[in-house]
């Protein structure tokens, strides 16, 4: 027995023989002295030892390292650090077992990075086990291996393997390390989890449970998009597959949500495929393209995996009740990066599908299982979800006939939390902190749609609506490509619900006008199109209602679309008959009772400008004067309501300034006008409008420095 138990030092490593894979624990693994565990098995436990003994170091291993592995070099040099033991010959205050739990989503790498420390650092240990630990079966099969690896004994009776196994773990002198890999259940583990004082253990699982029974944790998170781009690349380079094109590789990780094993799997369909990987992002914008890839092809160029991206999800979701499903399927039409508490529980919110304890029920079920990772952000929780689990749950959704019902309860959780835009859509400043939190899930909504093949199922005017909402609200930011992306595919909605919705489809087809304002004369035609379209629509549901049925804001829409109308034919050069559609908005306000006087202001001020151009100075001059007493007297709550509309109101009264020979006037109103642009929108569109026109003010002034 002595000479069973001398440490080995030659290093002879046996990399044929299959090894064993182990899971979790559920207690912390820190036990008393060696002394006292020798002593209790000397005690009470006898051992019948194989004249054979086992040549150290025996390394155990059921996979080869994995040519393809890059990066997580501070992960694995952390995870060094937590579990590298003392040797057992140290002091008994010296030593205890180190224990350490990876844990994170399902295949965002947990095996490889155990794996990989283990053949880094295999000469600090003198054995290493794999252990599997998903299930019983497989912890057994790989636990008699173990006995047979170190020639203990050929009992194959389940107690009586556990009861050597531990007997060696604790009496030996060698320095070894289990690794339990995929733990699914404590009950599971519990009989091998070593009760000893000293060595190493790693658990891998998608539980952070385990993170309270060992000594340390580590949460694997999915890697950025450099770091996937650089792995992809190496899979691709290491399959004979070349691309130059380093920033597709890097979008296309970033799809995948820089999944480890998704990245795996792309490089395997893109080599087998032989299709390029601008040809595989492309398919990634259509969801039945994006189900070939995921449950189509298996061909996983891991070594540890040969599993589609679909079915890698299948334990942990198919053990999730309805509330969690429900929970993750709206989670899924989301924006990845951390939906609101509010959005999904408030008054309005999954409360009303969900009893609240239900609700909660299903929140920690998701995390514990680290489908859902909760933060905070300015005090509430969001829960954030990996995109390629996102992607997995939608195609689970196209193929139990659910998904219109999950889309349509996701838009209308968002509905009843994101404002509505003004009637007259005049911009509304004070809302914007709201319409910025709540965009991000509108334009995920957005996407989703594209992505499908059944858009006539999901066509909906509320949800062009919505569109429409964040589209305007983009518009008065000046983020006017990301609003028109939102407006073009509410408009094709539109255009599929032809003959009703005309009052909300006329609302939807103008805010695709100003959308295009800053795209110059190229997009000029498309903008008179939508503005003629949004008229002919105003104009049949006007003429489909009694008149005593209109509302106040009906006869205001009709005559907005006068308006714009008139700012079209200003683009053409067509002042003379922008003029007449000018007043004829202003008459039709005016029929409305109280009219209002923000819009007449509106269509006051394109008067001016029209008459500037016309040469008419002292009647636009006289406007602009009455415009500005009106803007004077405005209360400083409405002011600071339509801070953003007044300043394009003194955009234009500069300009009409300036045309009429009041250059200091317009000088300093434009500065203004620049200065607070620039803190509402930063230095781009509108605000380059108010800089570009400074410098024809100085111009004028002949300034040429300060001009230029």
């Amino acid at each position: 027995m002595e000479d069973y138990l001398n440490h080995h030092t030659n290093i002879n490593y046996n990399l044929s023989n299959p090894g064993v894979i182990v899971g979790r624990a559920s207690r912390t693994l820190i036990v008393g002295t060696q002394n006292n565990h020798i002593m209790r098995n000397e005690n009470n436990v006898k051992r019948e030892v194989h004249s054979d003994l086992p040549k150290f170091p025996v390394f155990s291993i059921p996979f080869p390292s994995n040519p393809n592995f890059s990066g997580r070099c501070d992960i694995l040099r952390t995870l060094d650090e937590k579990i590298r033991s003392v040797a057992p010959t140290a002091t008994s205050e010296e030593q205890h077992l180190r224990s350490c739990l990876v844990y994170g989503i399902a295949g965002v790498g947990k095996t490889q990075v155990a794996l990989k420390y283990c053949y880094r650092y295999k000469a600090s240990y003198d054995a290493i086990f794999w252990l599997q630990a998903e299930s019983k079966g497989k912890l057994f099969h790989d636990a008699l291996e173990m006995q047979r690896k170190l020639q203990l004994s050929k009992e194959e009776n389940k107690d009586t393997i556990v009861e050597t196994l531990q007997h060696w773990l604790q009496v030996t002198k060698n320095k070894w390390l289990l690794v339990f890999d995929n733990a699914e259940c404590w009950g599971t583990l519990e009989p091998l989890i070593p009760r000893t004082a000293h060595g190493s253990v790693i658990i891998t699982s998608q539980h952070d449970m385990f993170g309270d029974m060992t000594t340390s944790n580590i949460h694997l998170r999915p890697l950025n998009k450099f770091e996937g781009g650089a792995l992809l690349a190496k899979h691709l380079g290491n399959h004979g597959h070349h691309t130059d094109d380093q920033n597709d590789i890097n979008l296309l990780c970033d799809e995948l949500g820089g999944l480890p094993l998704a990245i795996a799997q792309i490089a395997g369909y893109i080599t087998q495929s032989k299709s390029s990987v601008t040809a595989v992002l492309a398919k990634f914008q259509k969801r039945s393209s994006m189900a070939k890839i995921f449950d189509g092809f298996t061909g996983v160029p891991a070594l540890q995996y040969n599993r589609t991206l679909s079915n890698v999800w299948d334990v942990a979701l198919q053990e999730l009740d309805e509330p969690a499903q429900t929970v993750l399927q709206v989670l899924s039409m989301l924006d990845a990066d951390g939906v609101p508490h509010s959005l999904l529980f408030g008054d309005h919110g999954c409360a009303q599908l969900l009893e609240l304890k239900d609700s909660e029920r299903a929140i920690a079920t998701l995390a514990t299982r680290q489908l859902v990772t909760i933060s905070k952000n300015k005090g509430e929780k969001t829960y954030s979800t990996h995109r390629a689990l996102q992607k997995s749950v939608q195609l689970r959704l196209d193929g139990n006939g659910k998904f219109q019902h999950i889309f349509q309860i996701a838009c209308g959780l968002v509905r009843r939390k994101f404002p509505r835009q003004s009637p007259t859509q005049l911009p509304q400043n004070d809302k914007w902190n709201v319409c910025e939190q709540l965009s991000p899930h509108i334009m995920s909504l957005r996407n989703v749609y594209e992505a499908s093949d059944k858009k006539d199922q999901l066509l909906s005017i509320e949800f062009a609506q919505l569109l429409g909402d964040v589209a305007n609200y983009f518009w008065e930011r000046n983020l006017t490509v990301t609003g028109l992306e939102a407006c073009e595919t509410a408009e094709r909605i539109c255009d599929g619900l032809t003959g009703k919705f005309l009052s909300e489809r006329a609302e939807i087809y103008i805010l695709g006008v100003g959308l295009r304002e800053y795209h110059g004369i190229s997009d000029r035609e498309a903008s008179r199109y939508r503005c003629e379209k949004s008229l002919a629509l105003r104009q049949e549901y006007i003429n489909n209602l009694p008149p005593a049925n209109a509302s106040k804001v009906d006869v205001e829409n009709y005559a907005n679309a006068w308006h714009n109308l008139s700012c079209i034919l200003m683009e053409y050069g067509f002042y003379e008959e922008a003029l007449q559609y000018q007043g004829l908005a202003i008459s039709i306000r005016n029929t409305n009772g109280e009219s209002n006087e923000i819009a007449n202001a509106q269509s006051e001020l394109y008067r001016s400008l029209c008459l500037t151009v016309l040469g008419k100075h002292s009647q636009a001059l006289k406007v602009a004067e009455s415009l500005e007493v009106m803007i004077e007297e405005l209360p400083n709550e409405e002011k600071n309501m339509l801070s953003v509309a007044l300043i394009q109101f003194q955009f234009h009264l500069a300009e009409v300034y300036f045309a009429t020979g009041r250059v200091e006037t317009a000088l300093e109103k434009m500065q203004k006008v620049s200065e607070l642009r620039g803190q509402y929108f930063g230095f781009k569109g509108a605000t380059l409008d108010a800089y570009y026109m400074l410098g024809v003010m100085e111009w004028r002034r002949e300034n040429i420095d300060e001009a230029e």
